[in-house]
């Protein structure tokens, strides 16, 4: 037993020891930068820096090490130990590690001929299907802090519409901060943009400015296209104008935009109407009254927000979008169960940025039950110890819509629940998720692009020599492709595999050694 123990441990440190040496760009760090950093770091990007090559990594190695270990980087707030969420930037304490020993034994490349393909970036769409295109006017930025300009874009729809999926297209991706779109069936918006001289009109960064505009969706760097199921849309009536919000970030003064949106409807024949509504907001539900909302200066505040749902009605929500301003640090939202005592959880943002806020899809839809109760607690620090705090010294807040004063609201995209509504997937990386099949597998194996369209490229270590078979399958079992690798132990091995002729779904890749050892992975071919 102690020989077992002795030579166990000799193991584990050899193996920690090696795989700390193996991490290359070529057979690590590329993978975790273009899953994860090149989406805002690309030319156009929001990104101040490039990170779509080696060179790029390495010009910027110490900045990746600095922010990765701080967490900052990339801006993914919610808690995901609390919820999961759709499209998650954020890295794993491994991943970060791995960036870190990248970084201090200098960056090393490794074998250029196994290194993943960049990612690329186009101004062509993501999206297989548009049936509109909103082109926003060129407009310069007039402001050197931050500015908020508003776009109409007639809908040129005579009768009623249901918006499926919206893909946003940032212009000048290094100014465009943040984009927010309502519907407006009046000609309100309209006459507002009539009566400035300048393209567009300007924005509050908070509320719609027209009383008649509704909620429709909102963008954040990283994402690109909002969509639902088929069978669900936002409902735009007939003679709609789009208004597009525009967040232009400081220091952007006298740098022009023109962007655009794509939006796709659906002809679904029974459509499934998705309401956007704040369930949560500081004016009805917050708990003793809205007059209590206030932050006084110096001081830090808890509130605590309560919508009940209808004894009659059950909801599916779809997304949630949490939204404060620069004092608060922290915003929690949970569902309720009275009849239980059991509760929910939503969201968690544990540490609140006014800077990266947005809509939040569930990865699978989420039932609120008829006398359930939506509850949430927020936390506001109006004191010089806030970095955010928009004033030096600090002045009593109230509730309002410009940043310097404060709101505590959450929009939910939501529909009439139905029977099986919790079996609905809003995120495909839930059935594209890898499987370890033995409790201590000395296999390690990640693939990337997921999903992939053309090529699969498949990173593997093993501390075995040997050969390793590779082998792709379908949904049904079916074998459509093997191979096979010889490997030397502690080596990192990559290899592509061409999929372009691969129909549409999802795949199972399955690795396994002379040893036994086994390990797969779920990926899906777009």
């Amino acid at each position: 037993m102690k020989y077992n123990y002795f030579f166990s441990a000799l193991f584990i440190a050899f193996l920690i020891q090696t795989s700390n040496a193996q991490v290359t760009w070529s057979n690590k760090i590329a993978t975790i930068v273009y899953n994860n950093c090149s989406t805002c770091h690309h030319t156009g990007g929001i990104g101040p820096f490039n990170l779509m090559s080696y060179s790029d990594a390495v010009s910027n190695s110490l900045t990746m090490k600095s922010s990765t270990q701080s967490k900052s980087m990339p801006p993914w707030k919610p808690d995901p130990t609390y919820r999961h969420l759709k499209n998650e930037r954020f890295l794993t304490d491994a991943q970060i590690a791995d960036i870190a020993s990248w970084v201090d034994n200098g960056s090393p490349r490794g074998d250029i001929s196994s290194e993943p393909v960049a990612p690329s970036y186009s101004s062509t769409s993501q999206m297989a299907v548009i049936d509109k295109t909103l082109t926003l006017p060129t407009y310069t930025v007039q402001a050197p802090i931050d500015e908020y300009r508003c776009f109409v874009v007639h809908a040129g729809n005579t009768t009623s519409k249901y918006i499926n999926a919206i893909e946003y297209k940032p212009g000048n991706g290094a100014i465009v901060h943040h984009m927010v779109v309502y519907k407006d069936p009046s000609n309100y918006s309209d006459s507002l943009d009539q009566l400035d001289i300048m393209p567009g009109f300007q924005g509050n960064g908070t509320t719609a400015v027209s009383p008649n505009a509704d909620f429709v969706g909102a963008w954040a760097p990283g994402e690109a296209v909002f969509s639902m199921p088929v069978e669900f849309g936002i409902l735009l009536e007939a003679n709609s104008d789009y208004v597009v919000e525009i967040h232009y970030a400081p220091g952007s003064m006298g740098q022009a935009d023109s962007s655009k949106l794509n939006i796709k409807y659906t002809d679904y024949p029974s459509v499934r109407q998705v309401y956007i509504d704040a369930m949560l907001n500081h004016f009805t539900s917050i708990i003793g009254g809205f007059g209590s909302f206030n932050i006084p200066a110096n001081t830090q505040r808890t509130f605590y927000e309560r919508y009940t749902m209808p004894s009659f009605y059950d909801a599916s929500i779809l997304a949630v979008f949490p939204h404060m301003h620069k004092i608060g640090t922290s915003f929690k939202i949970w569902n309720y169960i009275p009849s239980t005592g059991d509760t929910i959880p939503i969201i968690n943002i544990p540490k609140w940025n006014f800077h990266w806020q947005g809509f939040y899809t569930f990865q699978k839809i989420l039932k609120l039950g008829r006398g359930t109760k939506v509850e949430a607690k927020a936390t506001f620090d109006n004191t010089t110890g806030n970095p955010d705090n928009p004033s030096s010294p600090p002045v009593n807040v109230y509730a309002g819509e410009h940043t310097t004063d404060e709101m505590m609201l959450a929009f939910f995209a939501y529909t009439s629940y139905l029977p099986g509504d919790e079996d609905i997937i809003l995120d495909s990386s839930i059935i594209a998720g890898g499987v370890d099949i033995s409790e201590e597998n000395p296999l390690q194996l990640s693939v990337y692009p997921n999903p992939a369209t053309e090529f699969l490229y498949v990173n593997f270590e093993t501390i075995n020599n040997g050969i390793l078979d590779l082998s792709i399958l379908n949904t049904q079992g079916q074998q459509v492709f093997s191979t096979k690798e010889t490997v030397m132990s502690q080596r990192a091995i990559a290899t592509k595999i061409d999929i372009s002729q691969f129909s549409k779904g999802v795949y199972i890749l399955q690795c396994k050694d002379e040893q036994g050892n086994k390990l797969q992975k779920s990926f899906v071919v777009n």
